[in-house]
């Protein structure tokens, strides 16, 4: 299923509501459920939703329901509300099924004050924003579906809930690997294509100066910062086969580039990829190219290894390029320095 539940939750005036807006107007085929609009619904009679004798029960009833017809028919739903651990366990259970990103809004007191006056008179909290602020800090929630809101913009809020994978609720764990598709299910929930520097800085989604401050990460840092490039991917990926115990090899084709190639500001010309080996079939499992993520399935290792190198001499303009067996990463390598052991095992 492609469709997704966003659940956006956070103290009043923190920005639930620009912000789910915001990331329904981004993806397509959304529906926007406010929870208040649900709740408001009822009329003579109303109970405030913070007091002991509200009909909460009915409440979620009725949103998860309207959630649950709309994910049916393939829409993506963003959802906002105030919910608590106990409410997020049972909208677990009850879209098991779904892809379900979580995040939780939270800002310092002076901006939830300043935003909380921004809102329509009728809508303010006033002193009562802060002490749901304070309730949100003490519910102890997942440290990784926290997004601090202070100093980012509405657009910045929802494209980091939208891109960044830590905020996915039912992510596979590394102890719950079991099979191949289990680890290609880790990497697309866990693992995004960046690198580290040699100061240690996160880069995601930009290579300049990647041939100069690129350094190799180890598989520690690679699960630290869940991020990497095809050769922090394809050493991790090794990793979970061998400890499945399932044969693998990595390859790496390239644009042959000599240890006196010193053009740091061309592009890098490299892949690296993995094949892995189960009943008399080859199989190549791809991950860092976002355009080729899958398991691809081949009588023998030639012939998957002519086909993948073929797909990337093609991207580069049918130059020919030699592939090569490694057998590891060493940390903190430059580009330069890695690329001199790829061609160091050739000349083996």
């Amino acid at each position: 299923m492609n469709n997704k539940l966003y659940i956006i939750t956070g103290p009043a005036g923190v920005g639930k509501s620009t912000v789910s807006k915001e990331i329904a107007e981004t993806l397509e085929k959304t529906v926007l459920i406010e929870g208040d609009d649900i709740y408001n619904q009822f009329i003579s009679g109303r109970i405030s939703p913070y007091k002991e004798e509200a009909p909460l029960d009915l409440f979620w009833q009725n949103c998860t329901a309207l959630i649950n017809n709309y994910l049916k028919d393939g829409y993506t739903v963003i959802f906002n509300y105030i919910v608590k651990q106990k409410e997020l366990e049972k909208l677990k259970q009850i879209f098991k099924e779904y892809y379900i990103i979580f995040a939780v809004l939270l800002t310092d007191e002076e901006t939830i004050i300043k935003r909380d006056k921004e809102r329509p008179v009728d809508c303010q909290m006033g002193e009562r924003s802060l002490i749901l602020l304070q309730e949100f800090i003490e519910e102890n929630y997942c440290r990784d579906n926290i997004l601090d809101t202070t100093k980012l913009s509405i657009s910045e809020i929802a494209d980091k809930i939208i891109k960044d994978k830590r905020f996915h609720l039912n992510k596979i764990k590394l102890e719950e690997i079991k099979k191949p598709e289990d680890i290609l299910q880790y990497m697309k929930d866990n693992i995004e294509y960046g690198w580290l520097d040699s100061n240690g800085e996160e880069h995601i989604g930009n290579m300049k100066g990647f041939r100069t401050l690129y350094r190799t990460s180890s598989l520690e840092t690679i699960l630290k910062h869940k991020l990497g490039t095809c050769i922090e991917q394809v050493w991790l990926m090794k990793y979970l086969f061998d400890k499945l115990q399932i044969p693998s090899k990595m390859f790496c084709t390239r644009i042959y580039e000599g240890k006196d190639f010193n053009k740091l500001e061309e592009e890098e010309h490299m892949h690296c990829f993995l094949l892995y080996y189960v009943n008399d079939k080859v199989y190549h499992m791809e991950h860092p190219n976002f355009k080729c993520i899958g398991i691809y399935e081949y009588n023998k290792e030639e012939e998957a290894i002519q086909k993948i190198n073929a797909y990337y001499e093609e991207m580069s303009g049918s130059t020919a390029r030699p592939v090569t067996e490694f057998f590891t990463v060493e940390p903190n390598l430059t580009f330069k320095e890695f690329n001199m052991y790829i061609n160091h095992l050739d000349e083996k």
